[in-house]
């Protein structure tokens, strides 16, 4: 480029716990990798709204940061070093809640005032603020990475204020500048337009535009416009003329949020504008929508966020989108190039770097990892701690406990293994049996055509082995019965004109000998596969599915299969004498049948055609109960999306089936098939499910390299927990981000001869 770009930049977010931290995003290695560096404390309340905003000197943003809050305190604070607080001020004693504030030229501060009733008096206005230099040294305390309250200090600069502008009388909720000129927006949904000089402390309210319905939530000035977005869905965007406001064109969000429920709110809470393109928070799925700006053409949706998106700015010379919400994240974006790809997230506790091949395949729960202690008000043992073990694209097996045993749930970490090093396109988990109860044995078996058989009581170890056909024909998933019998559902494979769909009866024998598999280590580690203790052989082959056996389970002594032709096939499996039957096969799906569960009595099936069966397995034939289309709680705007159910589990009265549009998981009555709700979170397609804890927690992976825990325990459907190999969180009240603003001078560069130029790093 042959220019210095950006390698390095940092934000800084407030939260509603009062909290103030700093991010770094870099760039340097070419991938995006975002930490937590600093934590300081606005205030040790709770804040029910907040804003930072930057100070200007000669038109350039300066190294002080402004944070306002409901609290009525304004701060400022150095941010050049370590962050020092170098003025404060609190507005009418701190009495009256601060919605946002906004930074002018001059050293000059804007504070939106909310709403707070004293007898019939309600308080609106916008209080300017005006920084002066004592030419005193600051005393203010500093922040330390990780965490540490700073005590606000008198600072070496006044903090003094120099007008009050009675803007709006329900309430200022957004304000900002253009030029010398303030505007402001409140609860009815009226723009003003005033004429501010801080020097006489003269102000005019130059016009008042009806602009929404109801409350305007933000306000951005793009170029030689501003754009405002309210409760009503609508975004306008204005040119400021010497005395008004001139609406130039309106885009309607609410066409494009798509929502089954009709009281939900399709406000915008949020607005920014970049290059040609328009982003807009709305309510409706956390999403956020992109148009054109000029033309107000939809061009797409950016989904991620599990709550209101409450902030947004742009870093990276403004390559990068960066929003915060109330589900406690920070989010980047990649906008270069037209692309609205979500790349990262962070909370204070993790950091994540993609990797690739990292998408996660299967989940199964390990019962003998579970751990209890004595509840006296229950009066009985609760289960405090359980891991569960994935399977990943790379052939990674890794294991993750979960921990309640301090009343919130905390998931971590613990082994890796390999099962191969090549990509798996397919792969599945499962448990083997002894006298009905799962054992410690944990079986995996994945598209390279190998099953392993791993010991889990310890140091996990291979036990034994086998290459189905010497390896050459993919596995889509196992499953374990009672007898130490595994069933392997073969894929599709040519050979010549042969296609290979068989179910493969594997069955267990001890040898006699120690296993002398390597064992795994915290964090990493491969092993090597050994012969193990056990032999596993081949004891049948069910010529079950001809263009592919994709799913399969057992019901009893009998295995059902299920394949890329929609056909479900129940038959009776007899490892002693080598034999098996084909008892029945039923037409069930249009195309390919991805899930089986046995729940019950009943056998569930889910397919591409996004149907859900649910069966009665009869002594010699499947019957069909009921059927849920889970298509018609799909929503999409692209005609050709799959609606297909990749995943189906059930527990007590709820089936949960994860589709492909939008990556959800809708939740369903299992008797009466009458729709519950869904369950958002996931980035790409839920590749497999599982439930810990008594079934009270549910355990979903994907795609997205993600392993997400839900609460699933009186009905609720609420995601609180994520984790990938390189985080953990652990949950935190008033941890919800209100605002975000790029530091500039945290900028780094490097030269980049190919653009002839400084790049931000």
């Amino acid at each position: 480029k042959e220019m210095n770009v950006i390698t390095r930049q940092e934000v800084v977010t407030i939260s509603e716990g009062g909290d103030i931290d700093t991010w770094s995003v870099d760039m340097s290695s070419g991938a995006a990798v975002v930490e937590h560096e600093k934590s300081m404390k606005h205030s040790t309340g709770e804040l029910a709204s907040a804003g930072l905003c930057l100070l200007e000197s000669g038109g350039k943003s300066s190294d002080q940061v402004v944070t306002a809050g409901s609290d009525g305190i304004v701060k400022i604070w150095d941010s050049s070093g370590a962050w020092q607080v170098v003025g404060e001020i609190r507005v009418d004693g701190g009495q009256h809640p601060i919605n946002m504030c906004s930074g002018s030229g001059s050293d000059v501060v804007g504070a939106a005032l909310g709403v707070m009733k004293e007898g019939e008096k309600v308080e609106g206005s916008v209080r300017i603020l005006s920084l002066g230099d004592t030419g005193g040294a600051s005393n203010g305390a500093s922040a330390s990475k990780g965490g540490g309250a700073v005590t606000p200090s008198s600072g070496k600069y006044t903090l003094s204020e120099k007008l009050a502008l009675n803007a709006q009388s329900s309430g200022s909720l957004a304000i900002c500048w253009y030029g010398g000129r303030l505007i402001s927006a409140g609860a009815e949904g009226s723009l003003q337009l005033w004429a501010v000089d801080t020097g006489s402390g003269q102000s005019q309210m130059l016009s008042e535009e009806t602009a929404h319905k109801s409350n305007v939530n933000s306000l951005f000035t793009f170029g030689d416009e501003v754009m405002s977005g309210g409760d009503d869905g609508l975004v306008h965007c204005w040119s400021v003329g010497p005395d008004k406001l001139i609406k130039r064109r309106t885009i309607d969000t609410t066409v494009q949020q798509k929502t089954d429920d009709a009281s939900e709110s399709k406000g915008v809470s949020c607005v920014i504008a970049h290059g040609k393109r328009l982003f807009t928070a709305v309510h409706v799925k956390s999403e956020i929508l992109v148009w054109e700006v000029e033309s107000g053409k939809y061009i797409g949706r950016m989904r991620g966020h599990l709550s209101w998106v409450t902030s947004m700015t742009t870093v990276m010379d403004d390559d990068l989108l960066v929003t915060v919400a109330f589900d406690a994240t920070v989010r980047i974006w990649s906008i270069k190039n037209s692309s609205t790809s979500f790349f990262w997230e962070a909370t204070k506790a993790k950091q994540v770097k993609y990797e690739p091949l990292s998408g996660l395949l299967s989940v199964v729960a390990l019962p003998k990892s579970i751990q209890t202690k004595h509840d006296p008000l229950k009066e009985m043992n609760v289960i405090t701690r359980q891991e569960v073990v994935t399977i990943s694209e790379g052939g990674d097996i890794d294991t993750w406990s979960v921990d309640m045993s301090s009343g919130a749930a905390v998931v971590e970490h613990e082994k890796s293994m390999k099962h191969s090093t090549g990509e798996l396109a397919s792969a599945g988990l499962c448990l083997l049996e002894s006298g009905g109860k799962s054992s410690d044995q944990v079986v995996t078996a994945g598209s390279d055509g190998i099953v392993k058989i791993w010991d889990s009581s310890g140091a996990w170890q291979v036990v034994g082995e086998i290459r189905v056909d010497g390896g050459q024909h993919p596995i889509n998933m196992c499953s374990g019965s009672g007898s130490d019998v595994v069933g392997a559902a073969l894929g599709v494979m040519k050979e010549g004109e042969k296609v290979e769909g068989s179910v493969r009866i594997l069955s267990l024998g001890d040898t006699g000998g120690a296993s002398n598999g390597a064992s795994a280590s915290k964090g990493g580690g491969a092993v090597t596969p050994s012969s193990g203790k056990y032999t596993l052989s081949e004891k049948l082959a069910l010529n079950a599915q001809s263009s592919g056996s994709l799913a399969i389970c057992w019901y009893g002594g009998r295995l059902i299969s299920a394949g890329a032709e929609g056909s479900l096939q129940l038959w009776a499996v007899d490892t002693g004498s080598g034999q098996s039957q084909m008892l029945s096969e039923e037409t069930a799906h249009k195309s390919n049948v991805n899930s089986l569960f046995t729940f019950g009595d009943e056998v569930m099936s889910g397919g591409d055609d996004g149907l859900v069966h649910c069966w009665s397995v009869g002594p010699d034939k499947l019957i069909k109960r009921r059927t849920i289309d889970t298509t018609v709680q799909q929503k999409t705007d692209d005609a050709s999306e799959s609606k297909g159910v990749s995943c189906v589990i059930a527990h007590g009265k709820r089936l949960f089936t994860a589709v492909h549009v939008k990556s959800e998981i809708l939740v369903w009555e299992v008797e009466s098939g009458k729709y519950i709700g869904r369950m958002r979170g996931h980035l790409s397609w839920v590749t497999s499910m599982t439930t810990v804890m008594d079934d009270d927690l549910l355990v979903t992976v994907a795609f997205d390299a993600t392993v997400r825990i839900w609460s699933i325990k009186n009905s609720s459907t609420s995601f609180f927990w994520e984790a990938t190999k390189a985080k953990q969180v652990k949950y935190e009240p008033l941890s919800g981000l209100l605002s975000v603003v790029a530091l500039p001078k945290s900028i780094q560069t490097k030269h980049d001869p190919l653009k002839e130029m400084n790049v931000i790093t």
